[in-house]
């Protein structure tokens, strides 16, 4: 019967997994014989088999939260029935909150949970993307948390990397509408709507993003094509410009603002300089070369044109685009050819008999003193104008803003530097200023 009694008992410590010592394990064993120990281990691998696994669920540890701070009970009640009613918690956050973070619809960024406060740490920590907590008392006042959703912009992404452009915008347009704040949303649905052929769309989502972020990067790039593909080509060209600004060394937007201002047969000379510039970054390119030849074209120069359609040719690219050009460019140059009209043959004039006194001589004519100035840029928005001259002020040059209209045209703000007393002296600071900055430059004479 001891046996048997001693036999239970480590049958069902074993089983309930309880742990003995090294010593009271050794005194069960004096005890037991080996087929008892081992039957034993087996109830215990058996048991270990049949227990279910009880996974934990595993709480986030950084999370996207926005924040409505007030300072009373009453107001922070009214903002939650608010919000349990529909209404937007990043629009209550700006419209209300008095928090740090209201003007950017109280986004609090990613919140490191056990970084936070008490309250606020055990309040965020149990809620689940899109919902909001209730009204909780902090030091300063009363405030309501939000768990920011990224389910739609996350869906949209993976949509536009699919192709499903449709599908992208729709989910983007959620996401925007739920997070008026997002950058990225607004830069991937602009995208989807160019890619969708509405660029009316794209423009009012890049409006959107330039003023929510004006240094977004690609906001004003992207603003531009918007433009240039719905044929707003003054609109373009200021976006292109603010684009230039902050991206100086980007060859696609030399090359859209040298088409812009192609189209709209204005500054072509330094439509020409752009373009020249995009192409020693990429000379491989054949949208360059078609933006060269159209370049031409407004300047009249057809065979150069030609030439540059055909180089677009050679590389590839669109091929039936580029020989559609090709013959329209060499159509126009037979017609001019058949309808250039004959010169006149002048008539010889009679000769004039000799002044009998000798004529007197010209007033002497005081010589006006000379100066010049270059020119690194001319822009509508006056605002990239003084950015471009406190930038080369800070550069150590002299600086100075020329604003006059242009007929049909409007105002224009050109960014000069000078003046200086010959054109050799302006042309070695211009080149010099091409050699350290890659800045493009225009020297003027001015009379004084």
């Amino acid at each position: 019967m001891k046996q048997i009694y001693r036999t239970s008992i480590i049958l069902h410590l074993v089983k309930n997994h309880v742990s003995l010592t090294p010593f009271a394990f050794k005194r069960l064993y004096l005890y037991l014989p080996v087929s008892v120990i081992m039957a034993g281990v087996l109830v215990f691998a058996a048991g270990c088999v049949g227990k279910k696994q009880i996974t934990i669920k595993k709480r986030p540890v950084v999370v996207p939260a926005r924040i409505i701070l007030v300072k009373t009970k009453d107001e922070a009640e009214k903002i939650h029935l608010q919000l349990t009613k529909g209404a937007n918690f990043a629009k209550l956050a700006q419209q209300y909150s008095i928090h740090s973070s209201a003007k950017k619809y109280g986004h609090m960024g990613l919140v490191i949970i056990w970084e936070l406060d008490s309250p606020h740490r055990e309040i965020l920590g149990r809620l689940n993307p899109s919902q909001f907590s209730r009204a909780f008392k902090t030091p300063q006042g009363f405030a309501i948390l939000y768990y920011i959703d990224n389910q739609y912009f996350d869906r949209g992404i993976r949509q536009f990397e699919s192709q499903q452009y449709q599908e992208a915008v729709e989910a983007l347009e959620i996401d925007v509408s739920l997070n008026p704040d997002h950058c990225r949303a607004y830069n991937y649905l602009g995208l989807g709507y160019e890619k969708l052929g509405q660029p009316a769309k794209a423009i009012q989502v890049f409006k959107a993003l330039t003023a929510l972020d004006p240094k977004y990067p690609g906001a004003y790039k992207n603003l531009g094509q918007a433009y240039l593909e719905n044929k707003q080509y003054e609109e373009a060209i200021e976006a292109y410009s603010e684009a230039l600004v902050q991206t100086p060394d980007d060859p696609d937007i030399m090359n859209n603002l040298a088409r812009a201002l192609a189209e709209k047969r204005r500054s072509l000379d330094i439509a020409l300089q752009l373009i020249e510039r995009a192409l020693i970054l990429q000379p491989d390119q054949p949208r360059y070369w078609d933006t060269l030849a159209e370049i031409h074209l407004a300047r009249g120069e057809k065979i150069e044109a030609l030439k540059r359609i055909n180089r677009a040719i050679e590389l590839g690219g669109r091929p039936l685009y580029f020989k559609e050009r090709q013959r329209k460019i060499a159509a126009s140059m037979i017609q001019e050819k058949t309808h250039r009209p004959v010169p006149a043959v002048a008539k010889p004039r009679a000769a004039r008999p000799e002044a009998t006194q000798p004529a007197s001589p010209p007033p002497s004519i005081k010589k006006k003193e000379r100066q010049y100035a270059v020119q690194v840029i001319a822009v509508r928005r006056l605002s990239t104008a003084e950015k471009f001259r406190d930038l080369f002020s800070q550069r150590g040059y002299r600086a100075y803003i020329n604003s006059r209209p242009i007929p049909d045209q409007g105002l224009f703000h050109r960014v000069r530097l000078g003046p200086y007393r010959s054109f050799a002296e302006a042309k070695k600071t211009a080149q010099g200023i091409k050699k350290k900055y890659q800045q493009d430059y225009i020297i003027f004479e001015e009379k004084r």
